[in-house]
């Protein structure tokens, strides 16, 4: 089974998140998030009484539960919108230094100048190789930059902590300008996010 996300971390990959219990406390209290989901560790949550308007949806996907009849034989279930199956998981970062937020969607970045590394994932790997310190300079412009400075078209990002919306497939969603707007002031700048498939 594949893992479809929307992450929503803060723009500066430095900043952290708040702790735990005030980011749960906050994001129920905005309606993104309800209870703790019932088989699971402290971080995931259920969708919360605000979540479709906070998460701006342009589309979704029916889901398909295969189920066992009383006699053991799998039967599917009715499909369903896969917006009843979103749940929310918060990651924090044990080092508390910026991590990669990469999966098998990731596509070329661009510099600011509109050039293409021909190797995009090579600039990530460089920095991490580099104790997460290394910059790529670009050999049209000349510009040294990290990678959370390229532009990765939301299919990378860069943060310590991030906030993940399992269940939201590439373009499925975005985050409204009101969960931007709390976000924002929660994170102490601005928003960023990226999508994962793995």
């Amino acid at each position: 089974m594949s893992r479809k996300s929307l992450n929503l971390f803060p723009a500066d990959p430095h900043v952290a998140l708040p702790p735990a219990d005030v980011l749960t406390d906050r994001l129920r209290a905005i309606g993104l998030i309800g209870e703790r989901f019932p088989d699971s560790l402290d971080v995931r949550y259920v969708v919360g009484l605000r979540f479709e308007e906070l998460i701006t949806f342009h589309s979704s996907h029916r889901v398909i539960k295969l189920l066992n009849d009383e006699a053991g034989n799998m039967i599917q279930a009715p499909p369903r919108d896969s917006r009843e199956f979103c749940l929310t998981e918060l990651h924090y970062a044990t080092d508390r230094r910026p991590n990669v937020i990469v999966s098998c969607i990731t596509e070329d970045a661009r510099c600011p100048c509109g050039f293409t590394p021909p190797e995009s994932l090579d600039v990530i790997g460089a920095w991490w190789d580099a104790d997460r310190a290394g910059k790529w300079t670009c050999p049209a412009c000349g510009r040294s930059l990290l990678p959370w400075e390229l532009d990765w078209n939301h299919a990378a990002g860069f943060a310590t902590d991030h906030i993940e919306i399992v269940g939201i497939k590439p373009r499925e969603a975005t985050p409204s300008e009101a969960l931007s707007a709390e976000l924002g002031e929660m994170f102490g700048g601005g928003v960023a996010y990226a999508y994962t498939w793995i």
